[in-house]
């Protein structure tokens, strides 16, 4: 997978060498993940820990956070359920124009989040699908037909928006990182019924197309697509140099020191459509 290519490449140089060499301890570092929504649900929050090369797991979890959602008039406490995911002992949603931030207390050590504005999603007017032939994996000699999905929205025009769409077949997301679809309305701002094909998330007959379209801010947007970026394009010949992608936690004691993940705040629409004849 393309998360260990950097790794196989450091024990290619390493195989070829007579002499040992002596890697880093590879330090910890904290990963947060979370967004929070403007639908009434449990709301929940991720918190784990970087492993070193050699371990089994792709992390640790952390179990004994204290962690709390707030914004000026609000104050949400999620507990601990297991694996590392905190979930609100309440369900609550969050409220357009109102401010949210993430606090985690862990170790004496306070983490929190940078401020994100909820705001609201524009409605989907519709969705269909399409598709198109290519030759069969199966067999070359026959043609298949290949099904994906479009939708449409309209973009409000008062300010400027990001969306990230987000897409399920027969309730399996597509959760890969080449899955992370974004879109900002620099040229969208003010359009009614855009149409938006999805041509890369393939479906096969009679499947359950589900779709949500997300409002997401400038930094989640930025967030997601360096996030991308980094996943999609390592050992490709156009790819990116490796760097770490930073999210928008930060340790109030060191904030030189580096935490992973982010926590957002999201609005959402979604809709179903099943594929028939």
């Amino acid at each position: 997978m393309r998360r260990y290519l950097n790794i196989g490449i450091l024990l290619a140089i390493i195989s070829g060498c007579s002499d040992e060499i002596a890697l880093p301890v590879p330090q910890e570092i904290l990963v947060v993940e979370g967004w929070l929504t403007d639908q009434d649900t449990i709301q929940q929050v991720r918190i784990s820990r970087t492993v070193s090369f050699e371990s089994e797991n792709s992390s640790t979890t952390v179990s004994q956070a204290s962690v709390h959602i707030r914004s000026n008039l609000e104050n949400y406490e999620l507990m601990h359920t297991k694996d590392g995911i905190y979930q609100s002992a309440v369900e609550f949603a969050g409220v357009a124009g109102r401010s949210y931030w993430l606090e985690v207390y862990l170790e004496g050590q306070l983490i929190a989040s940078k401020k994100e504005v909820m705001r609201t999603v524009p409605r989907l007017d519709s969705i269909y699908f399409d598709f198109f032939e290519r030759q069969s994996e199966i067999n070359p000699q026959l043609e298949e037909l290949v099904y994906y999905p479009i939708g449409y929205f309209s973009d409000n025009g008062e300010v400027q928006n990001f969306y990230r769409w987000k897409f399920e077949r027969n309730g399996i997301p597509f959760n890969e990182p080449e899955d992370i679809f974004i879109l900002e309305d620099r040229f969208l701002n003010g359009l009614d019924s855009i149409k938006n094909e999805f041509t890369a998330f393939e479906y096969e007959l009679s499947d359950t197309i589900s779709i949500e379209l997300q409002e997401i801010s400038f930094d989640a947007y930025n967030y997601l697509r360096l996030l991308r970026l980094q996943t999609t394009s390592l050992g490709t010949r156009s790819g990116t140099t490796p760097s770490v992608v930073r999210g928008n936690m930060v340790d109030s004691s060191n904030p030189a020191s580096l935490v992973l993940g982010y926590f957002g705040v999201i609005s959402t629409t979604s809709d179903t459509l099943v594929i028939n004849p």
